[in-house]
């Protein structure tokens, strides 16, 4: 990663930082490791990040002294990933299923992260393990301070359970880590601000599930996963916040209803009857036609963090989820 640039009129007999901020916007943390861990050069002397700059000086600036560092991250090809978008700065990848994105305490390593490539790379959006789609990563520190800076545009398509009261609406419910669990996340007025706005794309009725796209506002853990619950529409296959927690087939393949308590903080007291609804035998065998949420980032769009231009891009639905509709239309 270098920093160049050549002093404009307004930035005259200012400090070098103050240029590199005006024209890069660099983080706090990135002034810092210039200055501890990098080098900087006016006209090509080394110099501090505080010297003054005149119109039409030279700064090149260096997160780091060892020039081989600076090369831009080496991308692996992984089997089943693929790469939508790639330059030095960033990389769009469409995730399979079954591939963390990120070491965690419970998945170290093998992550998505790790397998692109031996540098380290930043997640600037994040999928759940099985939810499948378009990935945005950085290369660097810096990219991932700019693009986070514009709002990104994230779009998912969904099969969820029932059919939704209305063709299109927001939910606004805010969203807070269940106190008993460190995974699940619940519906509460103490949580964190999140917007969902969906709008059904067709409707299945032999089967009794929509197909749906959701827009996000906010990005709060499983928002779509834990809004559709609430609303008593759960995603198809959902292992967590879907209707395999409320029922289930026995040992004899006899159906069972397992969970008649319907927390109101999972499930709106206002829908718990529709949601009563959906524990049948039908819609279980539905649920098990897809082994993980029926979840997929479909497309991602957001303001390139160096040349500033708007992209977008979208990710084929995965061959699990069409087979579903293939089958039912």
């Amino acid at each position: 990663m270098e920093f160049r640039l050549i002093v404009k009129k307004n930035i005259n007999a200012k400090r070098a930082v103050d240029a590199l901020v005006n024209e890069f916007n660099i983080s706090s943390q990135m002034q810092k490791r210039i200055r501890l861990y990098g080098n900087l050069w006016i006209n090509g002397k080394l110099a501090r990040m505080i010297d003054p700059v005149y119109t039409g000086d030279l700064i090149v600036a260096h997160p780091v002294k060892d020039a081989t560092l600076l090369t831009p991250a080496k991308i692996n090809s992984i089997p089943g990933v693929e790469i939508l978008f790639e330059d030095d700065h960033l990389i769009v990848v469409n995730k399979p299923s079954n591939l963390v994105v990120h070491p965690t305490m419970s998945h170290p390593d093998n992550t998505l992260l790790d397998l692109l490539s031996e540098q380290k790379l930043h997640s600037v959006t994040r999928l759940d393990r099985e939810t499948t789609g378009a990935l945005i990563i950085a290369k660097h520190p810096h990219a991932h301070y700019r693009i986070v800076q514009n709002p990104i545009k994230r779009i998912y398509w969904a099969f969820t359970h029932g059919h939704w009261p209305k063709d299109q609406a927001s939910l606004v419910h805010p969203i807070k880590r269940d106190p008993d669990s460190i995974m699940i996340r619940i519906v509460d007025q103490k949580g964190r601000a999140a917007i969902t706005h969906y709008s059904v794309v067709k409707s299945y009725s032999a089967e009794n599930f929509d197909w749906v796209e959701f827009e996000l506002e906010t990005g709060r853990t499983h928002q779509i996963r834990v809004h559709s619950l609430f609303s008593a529409r759960p995603l198809l296959g959902d292992g967590l916040y879907g209707i395999a927690d409320y029922c289930t087939f026995d040992a004899d393949s006899n159906f069972r209803i397992i969970n008649h308590l319907f927390s109101s903080n999972r499930i709106n007291p206002e829908f718990q009857k529709d949601f009563a609804n959906l524990l049948t035998k039908e819609q279980l065998t539905l649920d098990k036609k897809i082994k993980r949420q029926a979840l997929h980032s479909r497309l991602i769009g957001f303001v390139h963090p160096i040349t500033q231009q708007y992209l977008e891009f979208e990710a084929e639905m995965p061959s699990d989820m069409e087979q579903i509709i293939s089958v039912s239309d």
